[in-house]
């Protein structure tokens, strides 16, 4: 499966990077603060090309329970188009 992702292309790419940042309500720092979480990261929109049956039900699977860290906070969402 490795092998054949090589063959998938990115054609189009519109990505901005975000910096986003939030104060844990629990969490402390070692000076008695609350401690800060970078949330940081890309927005926008990617296109691939090539064979992506193979991959599309994990693609689509994805859309639902979304990827990557932080998606507790709204982040690690997409959608395929």
């Amino acid at each position: 499966m490795v092998a054949r992702s090589m063959d998938i292309k990115r054609k189009d790419t519109d990505l901005t990077w975000v910096e986003e940042k939030r104060y844990s309500r629990t969490g402390i720092d070692k000076k008695g603060r609350h401690a800060i979480h970078d949330q940081s990261g890309f927005k926008g929109k990617i296109t691939f090309e090539g064979n992506l049956s193979e991959f599309l039900p994990l693609i689509v699977l994805g859309e639902y329970i979304h990827v990557g860290e932080d998606t507790v906070f709204g982040n690690g969402w997409y959608r395929v188009v």
